[in-house]
Order: C-alpha cells, then structure tokens, then sequence
C-alpha cells in the first residue's frame, strides 16, 4: 500500500526538489520521528480543545455557547496550523543536510 504523500512533497517532487529516495536511513528516520512528535502535539491540541469546549456548558449562558465554541475552534484551528508549518519547516531542514 503505497504511502499517502503531502502537498509539499507532491509539489517539490514536480519541481525537481528533493528527491525522497536520495534520503539517508539517518535522516527517514529522524523525519519519522518529528512527524511522530508533531502528531502527539496535535492531537494533545485537540484534546485541550474539546476539554475547553466541554467546560463551556458551564461558563456561558446556552444561546452564547455558539460562538464562543467557534472561537475556541478557530485558536486551536491557527495553533495547529502552526504547529504543521513548524513540523514542516524541521522536516525541510533534515532533508537539506547532506
């Protein structure tokens, strides 16, 4: 089964970027890993989202609880966004060491 790619890597491989299978055993595996920690991060995000919105029910009146609930989304929304860019920058950083 063949491994789902990203839009970045889709786009460099179309402009001649770095070429996955030129990367060293060393460097999979150290993008392993950031994807890995990236992963646990957002989904500690979203944890801490839903706990937040959860706690909503209790702190505002029901015909507010919209809003604010879209409010939380959207600051999560951009930590998490965030957090991709970063993960992509770490990742770009391993694939440019030679």
């Amino acid at each position: 089964m063949a491994k789902i790619k990203s839009a970045w890597e889709i786009a460099l491989e179309k402009i001649g970027g770095i070429d996955k299978d030129k990367l060293t055993q060393e460097q999979k595996k150290k993008i392993q890993e950031i994807r890995k920690i990236y992963k646990a991060k957002r989904a500690e995000l979203e944890i801490m989202m839903k706990n937040e919105i959860s706690k909503l029910l209790d702190k505002v009146q029901p015909h507010l609880f919209y809003v604010e609930k879209q409010k939380i989304e959207e600051k999560y929304r951009k930590k998490i966004q965030e957090l991709k860019e970063e993960e992509e920058r770490e990742v770009e950083k391993i694939k440019r060491q030679t």
